[in-house]
């Protein structure tokens, strides 16, 4: 893992895979690390030179602080790709990852190739839900959290049967810097792009989890109708979807990435 220093912040980033091939970006939910893609990284090095990266105010070293916005994340992926001479990248995120890939699809529509969606909305309300966590983080730190967010993040039968994994997840959290959480908990506080994502022109594959709370079915369907031509698959999982459903959530990005990338 390298770290890279661009616009007065320093990121945690991890490039895998041949240095010529095709880019495609991971992008992180709330409270994770670019360690969730673990399951992700063997079945896309052979294909793309895979980017990782912790987002703003996560590396241990990192001087930001207050509230982030929606913006100013989706400006820190794309000057990451610019640091690494990356014109456009194939981008793949999950919940807040998917959030920050719609605003660049919206804004910045030339830096995409395409567009994977996960268990992600263009509007994660109310406000007060994430005014509350970012109490709950100011008075207890991520800790005080955790054990709730996994409730979220994986079904009950996942959590029985992977007890590992789960408690992985859960130390991703509680490891997320307080900070860092707070910040990110604002951008997703203030989001929406219900209004906006009738924009996105880039190929996009939304998928959904059957039993996400957090972002529920209805949510991808939304995004399905709102963006043309994009394809639209269910996953049995809770939140989490390309950890619970590795195999599955694999599956799918190798049947929607382009054939030209192979």
């Amino acid at each position: 893992m390298a770290t890279i220093e661009t616009r007065g912040e320093l990121f945690n980033v991890a490039l895998d895979g041949p240095a010529g091939a095709p880019a495609i970006m991971l992008s992180n939910s709330v409270g994770t690390t670019l360690n969730m893609w673990d399951g992700q990284l063997q079945n896309l090095v052979e294909r793309f030179r895979v980017v990782r990266y912790d987002v703003r105010g996560q590396h241990k070293a990192s001087r930001a602080t207050g509230e982030f916005t929606l913006e100013q994340l989706g400006r820190d992926a794309i000057a990451l790709l610019d640091e690494l001479d990356i014109r456009s990248a194939h981008w793949c995120g999950v919940s807040m990852g998917g959030v920050i890939g719609q605003w660049i699809a919206i804004h910045e529509p030339s830096r995409l190739r395409s567009l994977v969606l996960a268990n992600t909305a263009p509007y994660l309300g109310p406000p007060q839900k994430w005014q509350d966590r970012i109490e709950s983080v100011r008075k207890g730190g991520t800790a005080s959290i955790a054990e709730a967010s996994v409730l979220r993040w994986f079904t009950e039968p996942f959590r029985q049967s992977h007890p590992a994994t789960v408690q992985a997840a859960k130390e991703q959290l509680i490891g997320t810097r307080d900070s860092c959480y707070i910040g990110c908990a604002a951008a997703l506080r203030d989001l929406d792009l219900r209004a906006q994502v009738e924009r996105i022109a880039a190929p996009t594959l939304i998928i959904g989890g059957t039993h996400d709370l957090a972002t529920p079915i209805a949510d991808s369907h939304f995004l399905h109708a709102s963006i043309k031509g994009s394809r639209l698959i269910e996953l049995n999982a809770a939140h989490l979807s390309n950890i619970e459903q590795c195999e599955a959530f694999n599956l799918a990005l190798h049947e929607f990435l382009p054939e030209e990338c192979t």
